[in-house]
């Protein structure tokens, strides 16, 4: 048991490490894991990652599933405050043997309305809401019988209204890992560096904006495990690896990824989160979770979710649990998984 215990104090010291300016991730639709299984469980499952939704969590979980899985997720983003920012999600995995198992995503955000000058996409000038959209190609392969490894390879658009609408389109990158130790039967350590890539360059060819490049941390443990009944214990920690360098008489500098891996911990922005699954009999799962969040302020959010599953479908729901005025408040993420 001391290994659990030692990877969440490592988790409580990385979250109390740093101060500095703020960093606002945009493309924003790459930071959020889509699915109402992990939203249930406080934004968590880095090291659980044993269905489909591995191509968002840690593409390393593919490795260890079998046969095919399809889900498509929805949710309304920001409910309390603008309902139309809706984010949609379609992946599919299937295991080769002897090769490995394979997923391919898509992904849709459609951000908060805006208004343009005339333009020559907008000649009379209107509001408008950007759409970001990606695509996703993913891999996973065990390494040995503790050890799994995976990639994900994301090409984006995305569309940001800064006076006129400004487009890019870009590729980035998630590598991850999972550790099963034997001396720890019931647990399992995970890894996700997530959005790896260069800078994203406009239309504008004065906007620049760092992608944002995600460290994520997990630990899953089984704390029930038997024929009839599973009750599943998730940590994970998230920390956005991006430098910003601010002049007043200038646009916003970033250090180049590489760099930002190491230079990001002098600011302040992170997450953790906590979550119990409980699983009866295979056909009833119940959720709960907590999620703190360190941005420009400290936040805390509850969550909770439920699944039933017949035969070969399931059916995934999730809420979050947030202060009255907070964007956040009443977010429902549902999802339909097939196997078959």
């Amino acid at each position: 048991m001391k290994s659990p215990i030692c990877i969440l104090l490592v988790f409580i010291s990385l979250s109390s490490l740093t101060i500095g300016q703020t960093y606002s991730p945009h493309p924003l639709f790459l930071t959020i894991n889509s699915g109402a299984r992990a939203a249930g469980m406080g934004n968590t499952g880095t090291a659980l990652a044993n269905d489909v939704s591995a191509i968002y969590l840690n593409p390393a979980g593919l490795a260890r599933q079998t046969g095919r899985e399809f889900e498509y997720a929805w949710s309304k983003y920001s409910p309390n405050t603008d309902p139309d920012i809706k984010v949609a999600s379609a992946i599919f995995k299937i295991r080769i043997y002897g090769i490995g198992t394979f997923g391919l995503g898509y992904l849709h955000f459609a951000g908060d309305e805006n208004p343009i000058e005339p333009s020559a996409e907008s000649p009379d000038g209107k509001r408008i809401r950007p759409k970001d959209t990606a695509f996703i190609l993913s891999y996973g392969t065990q390494l040995s019988a503790a050890l799994s490894a995976g990639f994900n390879i994301k090409y984006a658009k995305s569309q940001k209204v800064d006076v006129t609408l400004q487009e890019a389109s870009f590729l980035c990158y998630d590598v991850g890992i999972l550790y099963a130790p034997n001396y720890l039967r019931n647990a399992v350590f995970g890894i996700n560096i997530a959005n790896l890539g260069l800078q994203i360059q406009y239309s504008d060819q004065n906007f620049k904006q760092a992608i944002p490049t995600m460290l994520k941390l997990g630990m899953a443990y089984k704390l029930i495990n038997n024929a009839y009944t599973k009750l599943n214990c998730t940590l994970d920690f998230n920390k956005i690896m991006v430098k910003m360098q601010i002049d007043e008489n200038s646009e916003p500098e970033f250090d180049p990824v590489y760099q930002a891996l190491f230079t990001s911990w002098s600011k302040d922005q992170f997450n953790f989160g906590c979550g119990f699954e409980y699983w009866y009999a295979g056909l009833l799962a119940l959720r709960t979770g907590y999620i703190f969040d360190k941005n420009e302020k400290s936040e805390h959010f509850a969550t909770s979710g439920f699944s039933i599953r017949y035969a070969l479908y399931e059916f995934d729901l999730s809420y979050l649990f947030a202060s009255q005025t907070h964007p956040y408040k009443g977010r429902v993420q549902l999802a339909l998984k097939v196997g078959f």
